[in-house]
């Protein structure tokens, strides 16, 4: 996705994040709880693709006040290639764009956040902060090219 696009069966717009803003990007989002979930999101990639080596990120902004994070495929040789991601748990394998991948990470990393809140001295607000953010990803899904792929990785 370029800068912005809609969809004709909903209002939820999706834009990259100009380099001005990402400092406060995601601490906008999650609060104290951008760092750790930043690092779960990069830790799911590395764990699903193979062939993700680190790299620059986009950030993606949703109108519906969500967000996601995905590698930028930009000026790289791989711009149009699909990359193979695999989700062990859950036996799923299939190709599927950076952005895609990035989505999927995304909803990793929100989800292994709220799991290592549990036991520490959360507030109920990071819970729901967290969930909050999941919702509003899930609600941008649909809407994306590859949404049924998406759903398979995150079944």
């Amino acid at each position: 996705m370029t800068n912005e696009t809609n969809d004709k069966c909903s209002d939820i717009l999706v834009h990259i994040v100009a380099q001005a803003d990402r400092v406060e990007f995601l601490p906008k989002h999650l609060g104290c709880l951008a760092a750790g979930t930043e690092h779960f999101t990069f830790k799911a990639m590395r764990e699903m693709v193979s062939a993700y080596e680190g790299g620059y990120w986009e950030y993606y902004e949703l109108s519906n006040g969500g967000y996601f994070i995905a590698p930028s495929s930009a000026g790289s040789d791989h711009s149009y290639t699909p990359v193979k991601l695999i989700v062990e748990s859950i036996g799923y394998s299939g190709l599927v764009s950076y952005q895609a991948a990035g989505i999927i990470a995304t909803a990793f990393g929100l989800n292994r956040m709220i799991e290592a809140c549990v036991g520490e001295h959360s507030h109920h607000e990071d819970y729901a902060l967290l969930g909050d953010q999941i919702r509003k990803l899930y609600d941008y899904v649909p809407l994306h090219p590859e949404h049924q792929q998406i759903y398979a990785a995150l079944e």
